[in-house]
């Protein structure tokens, strides 16, 4: 959950982040067409995969996704800023982008939550309209109801966070 500040209002916007996108943030392209994001996943995780499985895009942007991908592993802990896609790219369609000045993930709506649906070596400042400051960050396992992790949270903002009960309800208590 990213917890944001606009028009001095706090806002959250919470995401969910699952194997089958991890594919796609990396640009790229399997093999053998009978595998799936899923078996691309747990291959990498178990530092399994192999050259002759996967290879670069035809579009060219899987070097451009792969050089940012280290930074884009830790956005749980190191974006500061979120903003509303400006639409100024032809083949890219995301609601919101989160990120910093070197490096963003977007995300596409899925009901309740946002999913990832791209990442980008772009200055968020350029692809954005309506930005905001992000002032805290909470993580927690996919099954697990109550965030119990916070990754970030900028001390200005503590209080005006913690007393914003929709986001505190969210929250476990212990925290």
């Amino acid at each position: 959950m990213f917890v944001y500040l606009e028009n001095q209002r706090i806002k959250k916007f919470e995401t969910k982040f699952t194997k089958v996108n991890f594919l796609h943030l990396t640009g790229i392209k399997l093999v053998d067409k009978r595998t799936n994001a899923k078996f691309f996943y747990n291959k990498c995780i178990a530092n399994r995969i192999k050259e002759d499985e996967i290879e670069e895009r035809e579009d060219g942007n899987t070097r451009n996704k792969l050089s940012v991908l280290n930074n884009l592993m830790y956005i749980h802990k190191n974006a500061r800023i979120i903003g509303d896609f400006n639409q100024n790219r032809i083949f890219l369609y995301s609601d919101k982008i989160i990120g910093s000045i070197s490096a963003c993930l977007g995300f596409i709506s899925n009901g309740n939550y946002y999913i990832c649906n791209t990442s980008l070596k772009e200055d968020i400042r350029k692809i954005t309209c309506n930005r905001a400051k992000i002032v805290s960050i909470a993580c927690k396992p996919i099954q697990d109801l109550k965030y119990n992790k916070i990754t970030y949270i900028d001390e200005k903002y503590r209080d005006k966070i913690f007393l914003d009960t929709e986001i505190t309800e969210k929250i476990k208590d212990n925290l």
